[in-house]
Formats: structure tokens, sequence, C-alpha cells
């Protein structure tokens, strides 16, 4: 696998109110609420991402290895990640549940949608 160190950065307009990341949930069944996301980090390091409610604003974030963090507050959810300088951007359904990893196809970090609340929590 192929995460030596990799630089990229999250471009970010200014900080806005997107949600406030908290620690897991400690019930692995829980899902997300209305007006929430989960955003697991499964890479071995720190990740850092961007999150908005308009695709315009953006406000950044980082999320250690493992840790799994829920964002609240906004009814719509825009995720944006560079990977050398190769901007990633989704727009996020509302209570969905997200893992951030390295994906080896396209050799760029990417986000995949789970099933499961908080994809499982890491085992």
């Amino acid at each position: 696998m192929r995460l030596h160190r990799l630089a990229f950065h999250v471009v970010v307009a200014a900080l806005v109110a997107c949600g406030t990341p908290v620690d897991a949930q400690v019930d692995e069944t829980a899902a997300p609420q209305a007006n929430e996301i989960y955003v697991e980090n499964t890479a071995t390091q720190r990740l850092t991402f961007g999150l908005s409610n308009d695709n315009e604003v953006w406000s950044r974030f980082k999320l250690d290895s493992g840790q799994v963090a829920v964002f609240s507050g906004a009814a719509d959810w825009y995720f944006l990640i560079l990977t050398d300088g190769v901007e990633l951007r989704y727009r996020l359904n509302e209570a969905g549940s997200y893992r951030l990893f390295w994906n080896e196809i396209d050799t760029r970090w990417d986000l995949m949608t789970c099933s499961e609340p908080a994809c499982g929590h890491l085992q």
C-alpha cells in the first residue's frame, strides 16, 4: 500500500459552522440521526479534509487514524479532499456513514459510503 505520507491540502475559503467533530459513538449499532453524518478514517495517518453546507464556504477538519467523527447541524453536506493537488468533491447524504481510505486503483484519498453505522467502526 502506498501510504508514504502523501502530501495533500484542503483548500479552505473560510471557516463556517459545519458541525463539530465529537468522539466516536460508544454504541456501535448507533446510526446517524437527521442532519448528522459519520466519517471514519481508516488510513494509517491523520487526514485533513473539508466540509461545507453550500459547496462554496468550507471548514477544515483533521481526523486521526482510526477515529470516527460525528458532524451535525446541517441538512446539506459537501466533502472535499486533495491528493497531490487533485481535488475530489462529493455531495453527502444526510444521516450517512462514510469511510476515508486510500484508493489504490485511482492512487488518491477517497471516500466510500458505508451501509453499517459509522462503517461498523474499525475492528
